[in-house]
Parts: structure tokens; sequence; C-alpha cells
């Protein structure tokens, strides 16, 4: 159910084209019916990988270990195909631009940052181009356009902090307040996702929100560095 919505957030938000999508080895269900309705659309090409695809026999046992060998055979495969920016997140999270907000506690920098001197100066600084979430510029066009600027130019991993929401729907009276959730005819908030859930942690806080994800372009690791440390070159994962 989540995966359907997942897909259509990001082809729009991203520009997503090529997805990976991989299944555990225990999992009751399969996406396949879901992202063969995409493939045939032609607007985005999907994959499934099952556990046996890309862990060895004996790395079974362990979600950690399903999910870095997926990681690093993802990464690999991404790399011989030529793509460029990748991203490996789950399907109860969304990608969205950081954008300054009220209370954001890096907004207090901006005054200081005017004449930016520093990489994170810059950065901030940075964050005052981002564009809206659902708007015409997507993602992978935004990092296109700001391809000269940090942290696009010069990194090859670039962090994606995490704000985690929590599971109490927002009430039905204040999601019809929202300024910026004009659905089209015979669609409600409550429908989705994306649109029924605001209550978040404090936007700041590493502690209380855990570790974020990473964009990384592949095009800039070399080789060696995408080798899982189980590799073994006489035999396949299987």
């Amino acid at each position: 159910e989540r995966l359907v919505e997942w897909i259509a957030y990001h082809f729009h938000v991203l520009d997503l084209r090529y997805l990976v999508v991989g299944v555990d080895y225990n999992s009751a269900t399969s996406p396949a019916d879901i992202l063969r309705r995409w493939n045939q659309t032609g607007r985005i090409q999907t994959y499934i990988w099952n556990t046996s695809d890309v862990t060895p026999v004996d790395k079974v046992d362990g979600l950690n270990n399903r999910q870095n060998h997926f990681d690093f055979a993802c990464l690999q495969e991404m790399k011989r195909l030529n793509r460029s920016w990748v991203t490996i997140i789950d399907t109860d999270e969304y990608i969205t631009f950081n954008r300054f907000s009220h209370g954001d506690p890096t907004l207090l920098e901006l005054n200081f940052s005017q004449y930016a001197t520093t990489t994170r100066d810059n950065l901030i600084r940075a964050r005052t181009r981002l564009p809206i979430t659902g708007g015409d510029t997507t993602a992978y066009s935004f990092i296109q356009q700001e391809s000269d600027n940090l942290p696009w130019a010069y990194q090859s991993c670039v962090p994606m902090f995490r704000l985690q929401f929590g599971l109490r729907e927002t009430p039905i009276s204040q999601l019809e307040r929202e300024d910026d959730l004009s659905l089209p005819a015979g669609h409600k908030t409550t429908d989705y996702y994306t649109t029924r859930y605001f209550q978040h942690r404090p936007k700041g806080s590493c502690n209380k929100n855990c570790k974020g994800k990473t964009m990384i372009d592949v095009s800039r690791i070399p080789d060696d560095h995408l080798i899982h440390s189980d590799y073994n070159p006489h035999g396949g994962a299987t």
C-alpha cells in the first residue's frame, strides 16, 4: 500500500526514473504488480532484487547483514550503468527540500553569513535557494542548476538530515488550514501518508531524529571503494 504513494511521490519530487527494490527473504508480500504497472508506462525502469541475489548464504541471518550487502550491490550496479546521484532509502522515508522554516535553529545564522567565508556559511546560504517541494523544480533539476555550487560541485556524498514524524495523524481541521494542500477533486488529505502526518520531532535535534541518509554520486566513487568486505572473487552471492 505504501509503495504506491512512495513511487508516485518520488517520481515527481526527485525525478525518479530508475528504481531497484530490495525484497527481504522473509517478506510476506511482493511489489511485482505495482512495479509492473510503472514499467508498462515506460516512465520508470524498476527492478526487484531478492535476498538470494545479493547476499551470501552464510550471511543471510541478521537484517543489517542483508541490508549492507544490498547497499553495496546496488551502488556497484549504479556505477556499472554510469549513473550519477543515487540514494538508498526505505518506503517509510520521503525526501523533501530542507527549507528554512519557523523555529529552524539555523535561521539565526543567516544574518552572520551574508558575506560567506566558510564552507558552513556557504551551505547555510545554499538552503535559501531550495525550491518548494511539489513545485516545478525536482531534486534532480535543482542539483543540475547547483552543479557549480557547494555541496554538489565537490562532494561525492551529500548527507540528508532526518526529521522523524509521529504516528499520530494531524487533525482534519488543521489539515484543511494547510496552505499547500490543494488536491485534485476526489482526493482528500487523509488519503495519503504525505498529507496527513505533520507532527514531528524538533527540527535540528540530531539526537531525537537519529542519523540521516546520504545522496551519493557513484560516478565519483572509485570502484574499489564499492566492494563489500565479504566479497569472494571466486564465487557469487549464492
